[in-house]
C-alpha cells in the first residue's frame, strides 16, 4: 500500500480573490533530507509545510509572519529557491542535489559570478526577510 496519495490538490486565490483548486497526478515522490517532495505533471510541489500556501517567493512580498512556523532548513531552501529559479549553481552538495532533481531547474550561473541584477526588488526583499529570520 502506497503511503502517499496518487494525486495532490492545491488551493490558491484567483486574481479576483476567489478560491481555486487544482489537482495534479503524482508521477513520483523523492526524499530530500526529511522533506518528501512530489513531482507532479511537470510541476514541483512539496508535500509538507515547506511552501507558503498564499505567497509566491518570486512575485509576492513576503511578510515576517509568513515565516513563523518555518525551521532553519526550510528557510534555507526557500531562500535558495529564489536564486535557483534564476539558474544559480550551488557548491553545497545538499543544495546541488536538491535543485538538480527539480524539473524546472536550469543551472547556468556560477555561484561566484551570479548576476544579482536578475533579482527583482521583491525577490531581494524576500531574501533579506528570510535571512533575518535565519539569524
Amino acid at each position: 500500500m502506497n503511503a502517499y496519495p496518487d494525486a495532490i490538490t492545491t488551493f490558491g486565490l484567483t486574481p479576483k480573490g476567489g478560491l481555486q483548486t487544482m489537482e495534479f497526478a503524482v508521477e513520483k515522490f523523492v526524499n530530500v533530507q526529511r522533506i518528501t517532495c512530489a513531482v507532479v505533471t511537470g510541476v514541483f510541489l512539496v508535500y509538507s509545510k515547506f511552501l507558503l500556501a498564499s505567497v509566491d517567493l518570486m512575485t509576492d512580498t513576503l511578510q515576517k509572519s509568513d515565516l513563523q512556523e518555518k525551521n532553519c532548513m526550510e528557510l534555507r531552501f526557500m531562500r535558495n529557491e529564489i536564486y535557483a529559479r534564476h539558474g544559480r549553481k550551488f557548491r553545497d552538495p545538499e543544495l546541488k542535489e536538491y535543485y538538480n532533481d527539480q524539473p524546472w531547474y536550469r543551472p547556468q550561473h556560477e555561484p561566484g559570478s551570479f548576476p544579482n541584477k536578475l533579482l527583482t526588488n521583491v525577490q531581494k526583499n524576500n531574501i533579506q526577510i528570510i535571512i533575518e529570520k535565519e539569524t
